[in-house]
């Protein structure tokens, strides 16, 4: 299977394609901190998102035309964060077996959007975490962006991510050159 990856960070958003044979990835420095920073309200971010991640497109159509993945993967707290909403968890209760495996569609991450930005601040940060209450807001769009560009049904959220498929990594091919 070919699998396309995401992580969404806080100063870049990787994205990566990854088959039996290929792995190739592009690190974009647009991520959920930058863009809060940029943009201060939700008018200025929605349409701030959709001018800033147009440099993923041209991967993203790269990889659907070169690769054609047939499985979505999103790694990192925004994916993860929803994931774990939809279970029924919140940040005090978070449980990564829990969330590994779920999947998102969009109209959930408009639900969990739209949810979320209705509630007081105090509410939203019980839910994702003191002082991720308006960065979830920046990585919701961000994560829905790529989800629209990706053409997509749905995603499989990871609790795993890059840093621990790099670290796992490193560790194999450590152990086969020590053999």
């Amino acid at each position: 299977k070919t699998m396309f990856l995401i992580d969404i960070g806080g100063g870049s958003t990787e994205l990566i394609i990854k088959n039996q044979d290929n792995l190739i990835s592009e690190s974009f420095q647009i991520g959920i901190v930058t863009i809060s920073q940029k943009y201060k309200s939700i008018e200025a971010l929605e349409y701030g998102i959709k001018k800033d991640v147009k440099p993923f497109k041209d991967f993203i159509n790269f990889i659907k035309a070169s690769y054609m993945p047939d499985i979505f993967v999103a790694s990192s707290g925004t994916p993860t964060t929803l994931a774990a909403l939809k279970v029924g968890l919140d940040y005090s209760t978070y449980d990564p077996q829990k969330v590994n495996g779920v999947t998102l569609n969009k109209q959930e991450i408009d639900y969990w959007m739209d949810k979320l930005l209705k509630m007081e601040k105090s509410k939203r940060e019980k839910l994702v975490g003191v002082g991720r209450g308006d960065l979830i807001v920046s990585g919701i769009m961000i994560f829905k962006e790529i989800f629209l560009m990706s053409g997509f049904d749905k995603c499989i959220v990871s609790d795993n991510g890059v840093r621990e498929g790099v670290a796992i990594d490193y560790c194999k091919n450590r152990k086969k050159n020590l053999l």
